[in-house]
């Protein structure tokens, strides 16, 4: 814990509006059914660099 080390906050958000999307339909060979992208997500990092 020194006195030398430098912090950074940072927050991310994805998908803020949380609106659906498809990636891929269910058409081709081998795929059986839709994909859907990622719900709305809240990330928070602390890092620290010494």
């Amino acid at each position: 814990m020194g006195g030398d080390a430098t912090w950074t906050a940072r927050f991310d958000v994805v998908n803020l509006l949380d609106k659906t999307y498809l990636i891929r339909d269910d058409t081709g060979i081998g795929m059986g059914t839709p994909q859907y992208g990622t719900r709305r997500g809240f990330f928070v990092g602390l890092p620290r660099s010494l």
